[in-house]
């Protein structure tokens, strides 16, 4: 079973989006996963969200939850993906795009 196909990033004009800022779908047979983080002030609750949609870009799935605040919203982000990243693979999702829009946990280089 392949769970992930890749993990990428959306930002403005590059990555999966089209310049006018535009969701593409995946490719056939693929299912398309984009997360977000709400971060609040320290003392109030953080909350993230997912939605699985597939090519035809309908509504497949979803979840949302929170997660404790953090000082580092980098440790925020990657705290809210492990948990869809579980809650994928749980539901059997094969074959996942995984997008997010922060940008330093998908391109920082792994600590050898």
């Amino acid at each position: 079973m392949r769970l992930f196909r890749k993990i990428g990033r959306m930002q403005r004009g590059g990555g999966n989006l089209s310049p006018g800022n535009k969701w593409m779908p995946p490719e056939e047979g693929c299912w398309k996963c984009n997360t977000d983080l709400a971060t609040g002030h320290m003392n109030s609750d953080w909350g993230f969200g997912a939605i699985v949609r597939n090519e035809r870009g309908e509504y497949i799935s979803g979840i949302f939850g929170r997660i404790e605040p953090v000082e580092q919203p980098m440790l925020a982000e990657a705290h809210a993906n492990k948990e869809v990243l579980s809650w994928l693979k749980d539901c059997d999702f094969d074959n996942v795009i995984v997008e997010t829009e922060y940008h330093a946990l998908v391109s920082r280089e792994p600590d050898n």
